[in-house]
């Protein structure tokens, strides 16, 4: 795991256990998240974290669930 995809695994956990939401989309993730080195960088960690069996695509475009 890079460190891009253990800052967004981190950010998601976190935005979970404040929320109870396990869904996050993309785009709302990227606005939040900041300094992150451009959306391409983030789609590419949402890839990893999705490889590795900690998210899943869901049926919406741009949207995962946190497994």
């Amino acid at each position: 795991m890079n460190q891009y995809e253990t800052k967004l695994l981190e950010y998601l956990k976190n935005e979970q256990s404040k929320t109870g939401n396990d869904h996050f989309q993309l785009v709302e993730v990227f606005s939040h998240i900041g300094d992150f080195g451009g959306i391409e960088t983030l789609e590419k960690a949402f890839a990893g974290l999705e490889s590795e069996g900690y998210i899943e695509k869901t049926k919406y475009l741009g949207t995962y669930r946190l497994i």
